[in-house]
Formats: structure tokens, C-alpha cells, sequence
């Protein structure tokens, strides 16, 4: 048998997905509001534009993936492994996190602050956890 290399989008495809969970860990060891004195915050629009560079680099690793290796078109099917359903998830959720974070439908969305703050904390959890669970 003969060992080929991979393909420049496959790797380009595996870093994609390797900045996804960095950023998507930075955005989670930076908060937007301090919790304790002194802690380093994050500016909201900084976390925002993170929020979607995520999304783009998870969109990117998932599109690629795609493209670059004929294996992973057959993963997606009911067999597909248990760390590719988390990714999925957690794509899912960073749409969930990153559209409706748009000024003027987060108005629509969610009337009150309170109620924003409170789904946002819970997806995030849930998106973090399958976020790293999927690697």
C-alpha cells in the first residue's frame, strides 16, 4: 500500500475546525461581565465579531470536510459517530447563538433582557460541552 498525504483542503478543513474550538474556548475564558474584581472582560462588540468568526470557521470546517474526504459525505447518515452528532450540535446552537444575536431581531425575539441573558447562559453551556465533546 502506498501512504498518501492528505489533500491541502482536508488539512485546511481540520485547522478551520481547530480555530472554531479556540476561539469558541476564548469566548468562554473571557467574559463580557466581570464576575469577580480585577477579572479581564472582553467588550461586547469584541465578542460578538468572536461569536461569528466561530461560526464561520465551524461553517468552513464543516463545508470543507465535506468537499475534501468522501468518508465523512458517508458519516452523514444515521451511523455517523458519536463526536460528529456533538459537532453538529454544536453548530446548531452557534446558529442559534449567532443570528438571533442581531440587534433588531433580538428585539423581536426576546422583549425583555433578562430573558435574552437567561437562554443565551443556557445554550452556551450546552454549546460549549458539545463543542468539546466533538473533538
Amino acid at each position: 500500500m502506498t501512504a498518501h498525504s492528505p489533500s491541502l483542503l482536508w488539512q485546511s478543513a481540520q485547522v478551520a475546525g481547530l480555530l472554531a474550538a479556540l476561539v469558541c474556548l476564548l469566548l468562554s475564558l473571557l467574559p463580557v461581565r466581570p464576575r469577580t474584581p480585577g477579572r479581564v472582560t472582553l467588550p461586547l462588540s469584541r465578542h460578538e465579531f468572536l461569536g461569528w468568526l466561530t461560526l464561520l470557521c465551524a461553517g468552513a470546517h464543516v463545508l470543507l470536510a465535506l468537499v475534501s474526504d468522501t468518508v465523512a459525505l458517508e458519516h452523514i447518515r444515521v451511523t455517523t459517530p458519536l463526536y460528529e452528532w456533538a459537532g453538529i450540535a454544536a453548530l446548531a446552537l452557534l446558529l442559534f447563538l449567532c443570528i438571533p444575536a442581531s440587534a433588531g431581531l433580538r428585539r423581536r425575539l426576546w422583549s425583555r433582557h433578562n430573558d435574552v441573558r437567561r437562554n443565551r447562559e443556557g445554550v452556551h453551556n450546552v454549546a460549549g460541552t458539545a463543542r468539546l465533546s466533538s473533538l
